[in-house]
């Protein structure tokens, strides 16, 4: 089974037509083996996986799966739906902060507009411009460096899941005998994921 592509909100014209067939197909962990948890795996989950993706680690985030599979082998289907709810959470903020820097940008675009103009009422207030180009500037670099930040954050986690989902489907047939087809993931198993 080939990865699926499961970034969320992403456009299938992203991909090839020929590539698009196979990576967006939507299979999913069903069997009761992907849904059987316990305590402590639960707590090693939280601490090891879930406490870095509510602060957004990113950086933490592989290390902590990969410590996870090391002791499980697999992510439970509850385990994979916490990747998918950051991942969701991070879409609703990085389409907030895109809404913020289009509207820096406005501003500091006014402003250089206006500080253009000849028109003897905009002079008198040449120095309260230049201050707010200033400010509406740093405020724009860091609603930039924000999107960014969630922007690869998403990226990140829907790699993640998209390798993880197939690792735990793979396990799945794995274990009921039922290898439809041979799988060669793009990553070896125990590769790190960053």
């Amino acid at each position: 089974m080939f990865p699926t592509f499961m970034i969320y909100g992403q456009s299938r014209r992203c991909f090839t037509p020929e590539l698009r067939a196979i990576a967006f197909q939507a299979r999913q962990p069903t069997s009761e083996l992907a849904r059987q948890t316990s305590p402590k795996r639960t707590w090693d989950f939280e601490h090891f996986v879930k406490v870095h993706l509510d602060q957004w680690s990113f950086h933490a985030i592989p290390s902590g799966i990969q410590r996870h599979l090391e002791r499980y082998g697999f992510l439970t289907a509850q385990e994979l739906d916490a990747i998918s709810d950051t991942i969701y959470t991070l879409v609703d903020q990085l389409q907030d902060t895109f809404s913020t820097l289009c509207k820096a940008q406005r501003a500091v675009k006014y402003i250089e507009m206006t500080l253009d103009l000849s028109d003897p009422e905009v002079s008198v207030h040449h120095a309260l411009l230049v201050a707010q180009l200033k400010v509406s500037k740093t405020e724009y670099k860091e609603y930039m460096r924000t999107f960014k930040r969630y922007n690869k954050g998403i990226a990140k986690l829907g790699a993640i899941l998209s390798r993880e989902n197939k690792s735990t489907c793979d396990f799945e047939d794995a274990e009921a005998g039922s290898v439809v087809e041979p799988t060669s993931p793009v990553v070896e198993p125990n590769a790190p994921l960053a």
